[in-house]
Parts: structure tokens; C-alpha cells; sequence
């Protein structure tokens, strides 16, 4: 018996513990087990604690009454529940500061076919572990023990010996079909080797080789969640590099070529746009592509509008640059021309070219746009010229255009040189 209940306190935040302490009352209150499982139990015995991470919960008699009874001891609210039995809760931590709880329903999972969605009905605890990826994800800590088991609260539950791989890092799947019943567990195989920096455990490897043609049969909306999913993690050029050299990014991108993905095994995403990372990465896997290529990695990864917009704007930029470097990197190029040639390209389309360029002078060229040139802008503004005496219509446009260009080009330092300009204009129309 391996009690870890310190491990629970000494990692988890105060605001985690008493998060488990809700729930262990309303356990009590409806007299069902509950787990805490999942990837938040490999952390707690990893010893890792990096701020707010997500709670897991399992048990028996977890139910839509559960979740909302939960959120409300909790001042939260349930965000999503699905036929699989699962529900996501949202809860306060702190000022401005969430973190979301998952609750599910102890179960079991059965795949007619490769890479169909399960099957899924209740189950006890040792079927809900086994249906887990690895086994470093298959363990459990007790909260509150079911009536026919002796356990105690903090007893951590290992049946797949997850915690002796999670000793050696090392992961291992725990059955030998594990990938041809759900092949989206490759992806996350390199996802998690790349996250811990575990090894793969040999026999997992094998099959992890010959099980690999079966991901042509995933939908291409699965392959994004998880593609999707990699550009979260910290590491992201390393895991796309190991899904190019093992030969899984191709196995499913059968059309186009991913080998440059393992040149930018070190590149970082390191902009300002938080929110974009994946229309970001997503460019840099369509980065070499033509226009039929494109199409065909927008459809069969079903990309949505931003990301599909992105790689669209990415090959023209590339083109254009191919015809028109001299002019942008003569000795003193106009910032005006560089802004009139940039502006009507995606910002991440931009941002993607500047991080992957070889030529340096592009690369100057498009970062000084990135850091300063975008974001220009006139002091007048549409309202002011119209104060002056522009008429209303297209000309008002057309004047602030003309006023930006001079203002990027070092003419209009001031707002009394804008009003000048406009003024001069006035007289002479």
C-alpha cells in the first residue's frame, strides 16, 4: 500500500486542496467513491507543481447533479457536459483566475473498429484505468473509498505499474492494441515523451512502428485536435520533428512534404500574439506548400478560417517576396513601400516568414513591420479632416493614407505638420 497524501499537499496550491475537500464532501453527502486520475496524478507523484493545472475526478455516481452541486459549492460553473459522462467545470482561484475541473463517470470502453470513437458504459475503477493511454496516466489517489474496498483517502492505486515507468521515464502503453483501437495515441506518445523527456519503452516502440498506417483513418478534425494539441506544449519544434522523422506526420499527410519541419526543431514561438500559436505552427507546416497543396491541407485537416487564411497568405507572401527582394532591401527602401507591401498580408503569415527566412535582410526587413511599422499611425484622425474642411467620402481615406505614408517616411513628424499638410491640400483643391 503506497499512501501519498503528502505528495497531494506538498504539490498541489492551497486552493487545489480545498477544491478536493468540496468534492469529498459532496462525495460523502451522496455516500460515492471518488479519484483524483489523470495526468494531474502523474504530476502530484512527478512532484511537479506549475501554478494552476487541471483537476481530474473520477467515481462511480458522477452525474450532471454532481457537477452542478460541485459548481455551486464552488462558485463555478459547468461548462460543458458530454454523452461520454464527462463535465467540465470552471472555478475561481484567485483574482481573474480560473482553472477547470473534470468529472467522469467511472467507465468502460470497447472500438468496433480502429480508430472509431469508443463505445462507452459504466465501469469500476480498474476498467476506467485500463482504458487510459499509458501507464503512467493509469494511476489514481483515493479521496474517498468505495464501501467494498478498504482504502484510504491519499492510497494511491497503481494495477498497471505506472508508477515503477514513471521511476524509469519511460512510457508504455498497456495493452498491444492500444494504437490500432485509437492511432490519435501516437500523436500523443511523441506529445508526452517530448513534455516529460521520457523514453519509450521498447515493445511500445515496436508497436508504436507497426501500428502506424492505421492513422489514415482518423478523420482529419481528430488529427488537428491533436496536432492543435502539441502547439500548446513548450517543446513544440521538438515533438513536430520526432512526428516527421518516425514517419507519423506523413503517414497522415500524404500529399505534402513535412521534412522541413525537422529544420525547425529549435524554433520557439515567441510573439506577441498569445492566442494565435497554432495558426502560427500551422504555417509553418504548410510553409512550403503550393497552391494545391494548400487546399489539400486545409480540407483534410478541416483547418477553420484564420488558419487556412494564414498558410493562404503565407505562399503569396513568399512568391511576392521571391519577385520583389530587391526593390524591399535596396540600400534605403521607403518604410511607406514596406508598409503598403505588407499591409494587406496576415500579421502570423508575416511573422512565420520572419521566423523561417534565411536571408537576413528579409528578415530585418519584415521585423522592423512586426515591431513598429504595423502599428503606425496618424495623429489626425477620419473626424478631424472632416473639422478641416475635407468632405465626406473616399477622399477621407485616401488623405489619412497619404498622411501615414509621409508620417512613416519621416515628413510629418508632428500633429501641427499633418494639420499643414491637410491645410495645404485644402488650398490647392
Amino acid at each position: 500500500m503506497k499512501i501519498v497524501s503528502s505528495k497531494i499537499e506538498n504539490v498541489l496550491p492551497k486552493s487545489h486542496i480545498q477544491i478536493l475537500n468540496a468534492a469529498v464532501e459532496l462525495s460523502q453527502d451522496i455516500n460515492t467513491d471518488l479519484y483524483l486520475v489523470g495526468g494531474c496524478v502523474r504530476d502530484i507523484m512527478l512532484g511537479v507543481s506549475e501554478g494552476n493545472f487541471d483537476i481530474d475526478l473520477a467515481g462511480s455516481d458522477i452525474d450532471r447533479d454532481f457537477a452542478d452541486r460541485l459548481a455551486g459549492k464552488l462558485k463555478g460553473k459547468v461548462k460543458s457536459s458530454s454523452l461520454f459522462g464527462t463535465h467540465k467545470l470552471s472555478v475561481p482561484v484567485g483574482y481573474q483566475t480560473n482553472i477547470e475541473i473534470d468529472l467522469a463517470l467511472c467507465r468502460s470502453e470497447t472500438y468496433k473498429t480502429p480508430g472509431s470513437l469508443p463505445d462507452v458504459s459504466p465501469g469500476d475503477l480498474f476498467q476506467d484505468l485500463l482504458r487510459r493511454d499509458f501507464s503512467v496516466s493509469a494511476m489514481c489517489i483515493v479521496l474517498r473509498s468505495p464501501e467494498d474496498q478498504d482504502w484510504q483517502w491519499g492510497q494511491l492505486i497503481d494495477p498497471h505499474s505506472g508508477y515503477k515507468d514513471l521511476k524509469n521515464e519511460e512510457l508504455r502503453i498497456l495493452h498491444k492494441n492500444s494504437f490500432v483501437d485509437d492511432p490519435t495515441r501516437m500523436f500523443r506518445l511523441l506529445r508526452y515523451s517530448g513534455r516529460l523527456g521520457f523514453a519509450i519503452e521498447e515493445e511500445t516502440k515496436k508497436l508504436f512502428e507497426s501500428s502506424m498506417n492505421w492513422v489514415s483513418v482518423i478523420s482529419g478534425e481528430r488529427i488537428r485536435h491533436e496536432l492543435e494539441k502539441i502547439f500548446e506544449e513548450r517543446d513544440i519544434g521538438v515533438i513536430l520533428s520526432n512526428c516527421v522523422m518516425t514517419g507519423l506526420l506523413p503517414a497522415f499527410l500524404t500529399q505534402i512534404d513535412c521534412k522541413h519541419l525537422i529544420k525547425f526543431k529549435e524554433l520557439e514561438y515567441s510573439g506577441d500574439f498569445k492566442n494565435n500559436t497554432a495558426e502560427f505552427w500551422f504555417g509553418i507546416v504548410g510553409m512550403n506548400a503550393n497552391k494545391t497543396e494548400v487546399e489539400y491541407l486545409s480540407k483534410t485537416l478541416n483547418l477553420n478560417s484564420k488558419q487556412r487564411e494564414v498558410i493562404r497568405d503565407l505562399n503569396s507572401l513568399n512568391k511576392q517576396l521571391q519577385k520583389h527582394s530587391a526593390q524591399l532591401v535596396s540600400e534605403d527602401p521607403k518604410r511607406s513601400d514596406i508598409y503598403k507591401f505588407l499591409m494587406k498580408y496576415n500579421v502570423i503569415a508575416i511573422q512565420v516568414c520572419a521566423a523561417t527566412t534565411s536571408d537576413m535582410s528579409i528578415k530585418i526587413i519584415l521585423e522592423m513591420y512586426l515591431s513598429s511599422l504595423m502599428n503606425s499611425h496618424t495623429e489626425l484622425s477620419g473626424d478631424d479632416l472632416i473639422s478641416l474642411g475635407v468632405r465626406k467620402g473616399p477622399k477621407v481615406g485616401e488623405l489619412l493614407n497619404n498622411l501615414l505614408y509621409a508620417k512613416l517616411d519621416g515628413q510629418l513628424p508632428s500633429i501641427d505638420s499633418e494639420m499643414d499638410y491637410i491645410k495645404n491640400y485644402l488650398r490647392n483643391n
